[in-house]
């Protein structure tokens, strides 16, 4: 016989043969109803008989105990009161039922296990809500129910047990309203109210609840209003969720999570196979704050199934389950513009959960601080649990091409974790509008990569009581780009940088350049490089050892500079060998002008906010012995109007000198002061008589060089391709607003 008919018929006949004892003796009632009951599966019945009156019983105790297939119910209850009349007790109906103390006890049996079949039938969703609406229209015996102190004892009721309950119910045309309430007992035995759970509406096919804290709560924690039907359940709810944390706190234990609005939202559930539920939940809220983490606009769809035999233990997403966020927030790292599907299986327990499946994405916003990294393609397995979130993913960057896999490890309980990715195909700047500027914006740093191949290794880590930390190792190939207005080609580089909290080197970095085009062209530049963190402010210091490169047919070298970006202003030298002054007068494109010979010089070099600054650079003749030709299409007759210009002239015809030095002064505003000073011979004068000649010149040299960066016979020591890309670059920054 059905547990809840069982019941029903109990409570008819106890009626029936009470009312029956009246007319006769107590004690004849009482035991018709300890001997009759039994009659009904029912076990261990009690019962005792206070008042008898035509339209009101009252019982001092009444208990009995019912086996099931998986257990004992055993019913206690204390100071009953029934009141009746005579037409409702031939309907088994009575006006009111009021007990002061229920006690429901549930003992499991250890002996006979739970079978699959007997689960299964119990759980089947149609049956269990075709029973439902045929217990409301049954076996609901009264029109007023009241139960002063309810309390349940045994594992299946949860988080419910041993909990003191009070319940009040009202049935008026099939149509049911109730409050149960959780109870606290004070030492002067007042009971007060502290959380309600209110059924404003149950009937057939309506069921209206909301849970609040108290009788005089205006605003409710929760709601929910669902339609039942045949085979599915449809309907709307809302909650807050701080506050719902709060209304659960005497049941389960919830870090507290602050909502600023309202989560509202939808569900269905089809009822209509006996072995699964499915089920839509959609949610969606303005603002969610939970410890460290914050999340706005925030909309969520799960589309669920799960068995029947454990309805609320294992639930599997639906690919199409998706969560959609304006932005995910902790500290100073975000997430922006996210639309993440999930899929997988979820198990829940009272105070744990893990979701074990993927999520995959379009596009996702990485964002620290006000800089801004795109991703696309993104897609993930993942670990998650209330303690644990561990996800092993790829995704493609959106504005390069690149493909890159990730490991996520972070810990829930402490807000800390690390994060692990590298190139699956390298960055590739080869295609036309590519440049490396593109893949993180803002770009912060004067330089940029226009072609070429990169990889690279990332490893990032986060926690509640230490700063965000990011190292990369960068490999590069064949790179060509630009220095604010100097281009390069050809670059390649290894370089183990930390990147934040500040920028750094973890070890020395070589790097090897083809070609630098300042507007003379400098060749197999090679270097070692590292950035060191300072105390001077949040900038590296940039540490040069080994530097050497070939520049106007000689070289040029220096070794330990040390470039502080946070000084003022900084110093270094630069060693110049061999240079070929027949190549300094056609970089320079001077008209007329054949000189021979090689210099060797040092240039010492001060940089601050204005600019470069040379003082007292010094070249002087490598090999005594060199010629000058000054020999102009145009002549020189204009030029000697003074006569010691003019002897200097006919001397400059044809001057092979024995010594030669200058001395070199640059100015921020691009001046260039060179003081020439020549001794030697002139066979234009007397080949024998010697000839000293001081000559003094000034141009203004960022002008010259930048003609000579543009002009075609210097520019073609540069890839067409790259200086294309750096010309396109340039006019779309500078057309920016």
């Amino acid at each position: 016989m059905p547990f809840t008919k069982a019941i029903y018929l109990a409570f008819a006949t106890t009626i029936v043969l009470l009312f029956a004892g009246w007319l006769a003796r107590a004690q004849l009632a009482e035991l018709a109803v300890t001997t009759s009951l039994p009659n009904y599966g029912f076990e261990n019945v009690s019962a005792d008989v206070d008042h008898l009156s035509i339209r009101q019983i009252n019982l001092k105790h009444f208990a009995f105990t019912l086996p099931t297939d998986t257990g004992n119910f055993r019913l206690v209850a204390e100071d009953a009161s029934i009141d009746f009349r005579l037409q409702q007790l031939r309907q088994a109906q009575v006006d009111s039922l009021m007990i002061d103390k229920l006690t429901l006890y549930y003992q499991a049996d250890t002996d006979v296990s739970a079978s699959n079949t007997v689960v299964t039938e119990a759980l089947v969703p149609v049956k269990i809500l075709a029973t439902f609406k045929q217990a409301l229209r049954d076996y609901i015996v009264f029109n007023s129910l009241s139960i002063n102190l309810l309390s349940l004892h045994g594992e299946p009721f949860g988080a419910l047990e041993r909990k003191p309950l009070k319940l009040q119910a009202r049935n008026e045309n099939s149509i049911i309203t109730s409050k149960l309430s959780l109870l606290k007992q004070h030492l002067t035995g007042k009971r007060e109210v502290i959380r309600q759970l209110v059924v404003s509406r149950l009937s057939e096919d309506t069921l209206q609840a909301n849970l609040r804290f108290n009788k005089t709560d205006e605003t409710a924690t929760a709601g929910f209003e669902l339609g039942l039907h045949d085979t599915s359940i449809d309907g709307k709810y809302y909650l807050y969720p701080h506050r719902l944390t709060e209304w659960l706190e005497p049941f389960t234990m919830h870090k507290k999570i602050d909502v600023t609005s309202k989560v509202s939202g939808s569900l269905s559930v089809d009822l209509s196979t006996d072995e699964r539920i499915t089920s839509t939940v959609i949610a969606a809220t303005d603002r969610v704050i939970f410890d460290a983490y914050r999340a706005d606009q925030i909309e969520i769809q799960l589309k669920t199934s799960t068995p029947t035999s454990q309805p609320f233990r294992r639930i599997e997403l639906a690919k199409s389950s998706y969560i959609s966020v304006g932005q995910f927030s902790q500290d100073e790292q975000s997430l922006a513009s996210s639309l993440i599907h999930l899929a997988g299986d979820l198990s829940t327990s009272t105070d744990s959960w893990q979701f074990d499946g993927s999520m995959s994405t379009d596009s996702v916003d990485v964002r620290y601080q006000s800089q801004s990294l795109q991703l696309k393609d993104v897609d993930a397995d993942i670990l998650a649990s209330h303690e644990l979130l561990d996800i092993d993913g790829r995704f493609s960057t959106t504005q390069v091409p690149g493909r890159f896999s990730f490991a996520v490890d972070h810990d829930q309980t402490k807000a800390a974790g690390t994060l692990a990715a590298s190139s699956v195909d390298p960055i590739d700047l080869n295609a036309q509008d590519d440049r490396l500027s593109d893949l993180w914006t803002p770009w912060p740093y004067p330089f940029d990569l226009l072609s070429g191949i990169i990889r690279i290794v990332a490893n990032a880590a986060w926690s509640g009581s230490n700063e965000f930390t990011l190292d990369a190792k960068i490999h590069a190939d064949n790179t060509s780009g630009n220095y604010n207005d100097i281009t390069f080609s050809d670059l390649s580089l290894v370089q183990q940088l930390e990147i934040l909290p500040a920028l750094s080197s973890t070890e020395p970095g070589e790097i090897f350049l083809a070609q630098l085009d300042s507007g003379v062209i400098a060749s197999n530049i090679s270097t070692s490089i590292s950035l060191q963190s300072t105390a001077t402010g949040s900038l590296p210091s940039i540490i040069v050892q080994d530097l050497y490169g070939e520049i106007l047919g000689g070289s040029f070298s220096a070794d330990n500079i040390v470039f502080d970006l946070n000084a003022d202003s900084n110093r270094f030298d630069i060693k110049a060998e061999d240079i070929d002054l027949g190549e300094i007068v056609a970089a320079q494109q001077l008209e007329g002008v054949e000189v021979t010979g090689r210099v060797d010089g040092r240039i010492p070099i001060m940089i601050d906010q204005q600019g470069i600054v040379i003082e007292q650079g010094k070249f002087i003749s490598k090999v005594h012995a060199g010629t000058i030709r000054y020999n102009p299409a145009g002549g020189t007759e204009q030029l000697r109007q003074n006569p010691l210009t003019g002897i200097a002239l006919d001397a400059l015809r044809d001057f092979r000198y024995s010594h030669l030095s200058a001395d070199v002064d640059f100015k921020q505003d691009g001046t260039l002061t060179v003081n020439l000073k020549l001794k030697g011979t002139s066979p234009e004068l007397d080949t024998k008589r010697p000839v000293h000649l001081n000559i003094n010149t000034e141009q203004n040299l960022l002008s010259l060089l930048k003609s000579l960066r543009y002009a075609e016979s210097v520019s073609t020591g540069i890839d067409q391709k790259v200086r294309s890309k750096y010309d396109r670059s340039k006019s779309n920054t500078q057309d920016k607003p």
